[in-house]
């Protein structure tokens, strides 16, 4: 986050805002992320308890280590990445000690963001484009049953993309594509939404107007209110 600051203070840039239209008159559909701008997170909690587990820091929200890209490209089924996980630390930790430490990372998923989502389906298309595995997407899931009373996130997005099953992480572009190309999206009338400023890269490549969420200065609402989409 220093290098991030930093690199804002010495040139303003298009790459963490939007295209070159800045205009959002425009604007029929919303791909937003997931963690971060809808579920708060916490990397330091996964990053204390897989220390603690004797793995090495190697999660962070601009870059993370090898396994945990695999695991979010759907490369290596959870058991593999619980062997892994044992080969880093060097020890044979139990498959619950390895989830919960990696769960650590999700907090809660405010209810006034689902109620935003809703709000938003009145005006727009609304999907998810999340970076995430099934291991993280099982908790949220019992999340949202135990603390809304909501099953899944499905029936709050016309269709839910996790890079796991897509096999495709954001920044590449190709996910990006695929989204415009199986909804038949026009670029210049989507607007996607993520807190990590490499994610908005990709999406600003293919032609899609994106708008980083400094969650340091801002949440989702006070982004979209600023834009003046609700």
């Amino acid at each position: 986050m220093v290098k991030v600051k930093f690199f804002l203070l010495l040139s303003p840039n298009p790459i963490l805002s939007q295209s070159k239209d800045n205009s959002m008159n425009n604007i029929k559909n919303i791909i937003l992320d997931l963690g971060g701008v809808l579920i708060n997170l916490d990397y330091h909690k996964t990053n204390d308890k897989l220390g603690k587990l004797g793995v090495p820091n190697g999660f962070t929200k601009a870059k993370q280590i090898t396994i945990f890209d695999d695991l979010e490209e759907g490369k290596i089924s959870d058991i593999s990445f619980y062997e892994a996980i044992n080969k880093l630390a060097g020890s044979n930790h139990s498959p619950q000690l390895i989830i919960d430490a990696w769960n650590a990372i999700l907090l809660d998923f405010p209810k006034k963001r689902l109620d935003l989502v809703q709000q938003l389906n009145e005006r727009y298309r609304v999907f998810l484009f999340s970076n995430t595995n099934a291991i993280h997407f099982r908790e949220v899931h019992k999340n949202l049953q135990e603390v809304h009373g909501i099953p899944n996130l499905e029936a709050h997005f016309e269709k839910v993309y996790l890079s796991h099953e897509l096999g495709i992480r954001k920044p590449k572009l190709e996910g990006f594509q695929h989204i415009l190309d199986m909804h038949q999206l026009n670029p210049t009338e989507t607007l996607f939404v993520d807190d990590s400023p490499q994610h908005i890269q990709g999406a600003l490549k293919v032609g899609i107007k994106a708008e980083w969420l400094n969650l340091e200065k801002e949440d989702i609402h006070g982004l979209l209110n600023r834009l003046k989409l609700i």
